[in-house]
């Protein structure tokens, strides 16, 4: 698979197919809907995609879906790594703050 540039990428899953990742789309549990979605994505990537037998397509496919779950897979350790920096920058009072203040 060659290098393709990751807005062309988005553009395609995000803007021009939210039910592959809007879940409160009404067509997201549709799983014959979601794969002509996928469908229609290869066709962008992989020039004469519809010529291609069937289990060259389904290669292609799978390579693709491998692409994206790797994607996705990074971009959630990015995520929790940004969240872990964010929770500990964030003052917390500690044993010898609390202590000091008397109840009245």
């Amino acid at each position: 698979m060659t290098e393709y540039d990751v807005d062309f990428l988005i553009s395609l899953i995000d803007e021009e197919r939210p039910v592959l990742w809007d879940t409160s789309n009404e067509d997201y549990k549709n799983k014959f809907i979601k794969q002509d979605a996928w469908k229609d994505v290869c066709k962008s990537l992989f020039p004469n995609f519809e010529e291609k037998e069937n289990n060259e397509k389904t290669k292609l496919a799978r390579i693709f879906l491998c692409f994206v779950s790797s994607c996705r897979h990074e971009n959630a350790i990015q995520r929790k790594s940004e969240a872990r920096s964010t929770f500990e920058t964030v003052s917390r009072p500690r044993y010898d703050d609390v202590r000091d203040v008397t109840l009245t």
